[in-house]
């Protein structure tokens, strides 16, 4: 996956980071609820969870890591980079983690974890919960960033106003603007964006907050919508 072309014309006047605290509800499970509730089918979804920490700490986990997995070692001019990761046979979802040291002491190091799955039903929801709270407590604290999108499959949405509709209100979604992808090359044909209390995190684009971001997507006719909070990171 690429990243998003327009996200750095879109968050240019971003004021403040992401604000990072402990969540409501669980955004992907949420989400998914909120997909399948229309009468849509999740396809590809995706959980990010980052959290800086110090050398020391940052160690314990690579040790943990290391205890369990096999690792993999990558090393650059500016930091050392540890990949291990696994596919859980029953569920297909696939977990990755990434310890990333810089070597300027002056630096904080950084734990990636990434969950992906490419569909959606109970069995799948059970399985991702018991994966998350696993990997939060052992990994993170509540201090952890949390990234979370999913692709709904084409034709899946049968009114895309009518899921639209459904998807505002379930939010709550306040502060709601659109803007037309201009960007060439891209795929996304619009992007919605604006901010629901459902969960704590949160960026703010002058004085507005914003944790929620819909791009829409026409292929042969039928929309496809990727949605995520508080951005999206990556693009399907």
């Amino acid at each position: 996956m690429r990243k998003m072309l327009f996200i750095s014309l879109l968050f240019l006047c971003i004021t403040s980071e992401v604000a990072a605290s402990h969540v409501q509800t669980d955004e992907m499970t949420e989400l998914a609820s909120i997909v399948t509730t229309s009468d849509g089918v999740v396809g590809n979804w995706e959980v990010t969870l980052k959290e800086k920490m110090d050398k020391t700490a940052i160690q314990d986990k690579l040790n943990e890591l290391k205890n369990r997995y096999l690792v993999t070692v990558h090393e650059d001019e500016k930091s050392i980079k540890y990949s291990s990761g696994s596919v859980h046979k029953k569920s297909g979802i696939s977990v990755t983690y990434n310890v990333i040291i810089p070597k300027d002491d002056m630096q904080h190091a950084e734990l990636i974890a990434v969950m992906k799955g490419g569909h959606w039903d109970a069995f799948i929801k059970e399985q991702y919960q018991s994966i998350r709270d696993e990997m939060a407590t052992k990994y993170f604290t509540k201090s952890a960033e949390v990234f979370a999108c999913l692709t709904t499959d084409n034709g899946d949405i049968i009114n895309d106003e009518s899921f639209l509709i459904e998807l505002t209100d379930h939010l709550n979604l306040q502060h709601r603007k659109t803007q037309n992808d201009t960007v060439e090359n891209s795929t996304h044909e619009e992007i919605i964006y604006g901010y629901t209390p459902l969960w704590d995190q949160k960026i703010t684009i002058g004085d507005t907050p914003m944790n929620v971001q819909i791009a829409v997507t026409e292929g042969n006719g039928e929309p496809t919508y990727t949605i995520g909070t508080p951005i999206l990171i990556n693009e399907y």
